[in-house]
């Protein structure tokens, strides 16, 4: 259980996004919130005083969120460190790790996304253990929400695999079967419909969700569609991405137990 009174520090150049990020930590009935406009000033009051939490933007002037880390916990080594970043940033789960960065944390930031990602820093405990024997196909065209949604699955503790494109996707599930797909709709050549229809047709054990941006009355249409073909979970973009995590736990979960159910 999260301790409500813990010091918790918002970095961010923008005065709009601490407002946000403070408002939704107040949602969660964290108050004891300060603030800090950029990497200079956050160093100031870490050496002042301790926090038991941080939360940077990577992309802030002078000094990144990224070096931000570095020196802060060198000073301060055993403070949790979230960093978030948008859909144009990139950079590495693996390199924000290395960094001694906890999590992760893409924008636009949700309440839940928020809240599950603090409690995964307070209680590492089922973090990264491996699910033997589970796989997980990620199909879409686009690289940087492939590699958003590989580091969900992978933190979950399963085999992430990639795809670029529906006829990719559906010949790797042809030469090794996966558990659960997760396929973008709108992709050229072959496009997310026709890979649910090829994969029920083929894998009918094989558990499905699929993901659609295009806005709210686009993505409805072609998700409603999706359903009907046969996807077990439907996620509009942008995701949350501690809803999609949970899904990925259920329905891996559902076929386990239907597995041992058949056995």
């Amino acid at each position: 259980m999260a301790d409500l009174n813990m010091k918790i520090l918002i970095v961010d150049d923008f005065s709009t996004m601490r407002r946000i990020v403070r408002n939704l930590l107040k949602q969660l009935s964290f108050n004891n919130v300060d603030e800090a406009e950029d990497g200079d000033v956050a160093l100031e009051k870490l050496k002042d005083g301790s926090y038991d939490f941080v939360i940077t933007d990577w992309n802030m002037p002078n000094m990144t969120g990224l070096e931000l880390a570095k020196e802060l916990l060198e000073i301060r080594p055993n403070t949790p460190v979230i960093l978030c970043t948008g859909f144009s940033e990139t950079v590495g789960g693996e390199k924000a790790r290395r960094l001694g960065i906890r999590e992760t944390l893409m924008k636009p930031i949700l309440a839940d996304d928020l809240a599950q990602t603090i409690y995964r820093v307070l209680d590492p405990t089922n973090r990264n253990k491996k699910k033997i024997g589970k796989r997980v196909l990620i199909i879409d065209d686009d690289r940087q929400i492939r590699a958003i949604i590989r580091e969900v699955v992978e933190r979950e503790g399963y085999t992430a695999l990639e795809a670029s494109d529906g006829r990719q996707g559906i010949r790797l599930c042809r030469g090794e079967p996966v558990d659960l797909v997760i396929t973008d709709i709108f992709m050229p050549e072959t496009d997310g419909l026709q890979v649910i229809r090829e994969i029920r047709q083929g894998f009918p054990g094989t558990k499905i969700v699929a993901i659609s941006g295009g806005g709210e009355t686009v993505a409805g249409d072609f998700l409603g569609h999706a359903r009907l073909f046969g996807a077990d979970r439907t996620f509009s973009k942008p995701l949350s991405l501690s809803s999609l995590a949970g899904a990925v736990r259920e329905l891996l979960e559902e076929t386990e137990q239907e597995f041992n159910t058949a056995a």
